[in-house]
């Protein structure tokens, strides 16, 4: 069994037996949908097979210290992700996927191209065509597990300012992911007026 098949089923082993139910948006879906981003971008960067597994192991592990906290979750991801790979490669490269699980944090600005495309995969979500449907799962998790209740213009407002901030940083997420976010945008755009114009 390969490097990545036996991450893909400890960390899918790990999230469907640890993760509480809460979680509706930062799931097993989620981390898949992650890896599945990181193999798009990649296609399109001159990376080597290294960087490439680094990169997917890195996605698979990203979120899975939401098994252990909500507080520095990724923190605890990467103590997870050395824990499961020590002995199965060399410690500088557990390093580098380390570091690439950090390169997720909000609060992070990475420059190296690698981080730039974990980053660009842990959202990818905002220019997929279904983006309402991520944005109400994340909704409801924010209800449940952190008690946050928006009115629906505050979530539409608090959400276009964060699509409206946010930029896409590889060449790849330039070209094509900020165009269908754009997209997302006038969505959300259109909605807050809607609902505006209902409230008044």
């Amino acid at each position: 069994m390969g490097l990545l098949t036996l991450v893909e089923f400890h960390v899918t082993s790990l999230i469907k037996t640890r993760l509480p139910a809460g979680f509706k948006f930062h799931n097993l879906q989620h981390t898949r949908d992650v890896v599945a981003a990181v193999g798009e971008i990649v296609a399109f960067e001159d990376l080597n097979i290294q960087q490439w597994e680094d990169l997917m192991i890195a996605a698979w592990f990203h979120d899975t210290g939401y098994t252990v906290s909500v507080e520095k979750h990724e923190w605890h991801s990467a103590v997870l992700a050395r824990k499961f790979l020590k002995g199965l490669m060399d410690p500088i490269r557990i390093r580098d996927i380390c570091q690439l699980i950090d390169a997720t944090r909000l609060e992070c600005h990475p420059q190296l191209l690698t981080d730039l495309i974990i980053r660009d995969a842990d959202t990818y979500h905002l220019s997929r065509s279904n983006y309402q449907h991520y944005m109400q799962r994340l909704r409801k998790e924010w209800h449940i597990l952190l008690g946050k209740d928006y009115p629906d213009d505050c979530w539409l407002k608090l959400n276009l300012d964060f699509l409206t901030q946010h930029k896409y940083q590889t060449r790849y997420g330039q070209h094509e992911l900020e165009k269908r976010k754009r997209n997302n945008i006038r969505m959300l755009e259109f909605q807050l007026i809607d609902s505006m114009l209902i409230t008044n």
